[in-house]
């Protein structure tokens, strides 16, 4: 490839990457905004997500390198992008969509969730083994007094409605 096509292409690879930061972050300079957050992450990053400082450093030299193109403060004849660079953006962007990108590690690693706790239904929620509706696994809401007490409520008028119903029709 000569200079014009691989500064080219990194304008576009680097494009793709900011369009999907954009949508993640809601901003115009989504790739600033990912950079800022891993830099808001300190040493921590670091320390949870192998290669994070190389990450980080190579998406802000990718970020120099576009901006210098796309400001014209660099010539597109220029010996300016390399294939290197263009395969990272790319690759960064697809990490980003499969969620295996330094930040969606980091969130992983760092504040990992509890295990999901298996279902074990109390006796007064159990089923009959040949019941037709498949089972979730999700708990159901507890029950409240609130919740009991509106419900004796509705039944109780609704009672009343019924016997008066029947009253007047009768």
């Amino acid at each position: 490839m000569d200079n014009l096509q691989l500064n080219t292409g990194l304008i576009e690879a680097f494009g793709e990457l900011e369009q999907l930061c954009n949508q993640i972050y809601g901003t115009r300079h989504g790739v600033t905004d990912y950079i800022n957050k891993m830099k808001s992450c300190g040493t921590r990053g670091s320390y949870y997500v192998k290669n994070w400082d190389k990450y980080l450093s190579v998406l802000i030299a990718l970020r120099h390198k576009r901006n210098k193109l796309s400001h014209g403060e660099i010539s597109f004849q220029s010996n300016w992008a390399s294939e290197k660079n263009i395969q990272f953006a790319r690759l960064f962007r697809e990490m980003i969509l499969r969620q295996e990108d330094p930040l969606a590690q980091y969130s992983r690693l760092a504040h990992p969730r509890p295990a999901a706790q298996s279902y074990v239904a109390s006796p007064q929620y159990q089923t009959r083994k040949s019941s037709s509706v498949p089972r979730t696994g999700k708990k159901l809401p507890p029950r409240t007094r609130t919740g009991c007490a509106v419900a004796v409520l509705y039944t109780a008028l609704l009672t009343a409605l019924l016997i008066f119903l029947l009253i007047c029709l009768l």
